[in-house]
């Protein structure tokens, strides 16, 4: 899997050899930091009936989506400077514009599996 997502990450940075070989140990330390994130908590938060939560149940999850928020800027703040050694801004722009469409592919794929049991 992290091989396809590299490739694919390759593919729409149109990245040479040797700008590909400088960015993925920076991207693989930079997706074992994201990946030890919760993001359902982010989508979460938008999902939830909010009257059907108690005060404390709702404090709660928003404060859990911001603690995640943080840590996800905080971890795009870090690595962008890493990034930016290697790849142009525009670059960076379209690594989290293939992520999110990559995480979408996988999302889908998983509800059609589960839908196909």
């Amino acid at each position: 899997m992290e091989q396809a997502k590299l490739r694919e990450i390759r593919f729409q940075l149109h990245l040479d050899q040797k700008t590909f070989e400088q960015f993925r140990p920076i991207y693989l330390r930079y997706e074992q930091e994201v990946s030890g994130i919760d993001i359902r908590n982010m989508a979460r938060l938008m999902k939830v009936e909010a009257d059907s939560l108690s005060f404390e149940e709702a404090d709660r999850l928003i404060v859990n989506q911001l603690e995640t928020s943080k840590k996800l800027i905080h971890i795009r703040e870090k690595y962008y400077r890493e990034f930016r050694t290697v790849l142009s801004p525009q670059q960076i722009i379209k690594l989290y514009q293939t992520e999110a469409e990559l995480r979408k592919k996988v999302l889908q794929e998983m509800k059609r599996r589960m839908m196909s049991r």
